[in-house]
């Protein structure tokens, strides 16, 4: 679904991926349904998201609040790029 990297202040990075019961919970937080983000998330959607994915991989070390995480971590989203289709090259 949504996958990304988090980069602390100190350089330790986590790639997270967010599964359907992260966008359940993110969805029920903020009341912001993932039908309303087609044109893409904002920063403070992502960084949202992110945080309730992190919170569900790591409890124990995932910052305890949204604005911890906001002013400690980075949060750069993965894109996934789909291989040209070799079979359209031209001659």
């Amino acid at each position: 679904m949504f996958k990304f990297v988090v980069t602390n202040d100190e350089g330790l990075a986590i790639e997270l991926e967010a599964k359907p019961r992260d966008i359940l919970r993110f969805e029920r937080e903020t009341q912001v349904k993932l039908s309303d983000l087609e044109e893409g998330l904002s920063f403070a959607d992502l960084y949202h998201l992110a945080w309730v994915t992190f919170r569900r991989v790591d409890s124990v070390n995932a910052p305890k609040t949204l604005k911890v995480f906001e002013e400690g971590w980075d949060v750069d989203p993965v894109v996934e790029r789909e291989d040209a289709d070799p079979t359209n090259a031209e001659a």
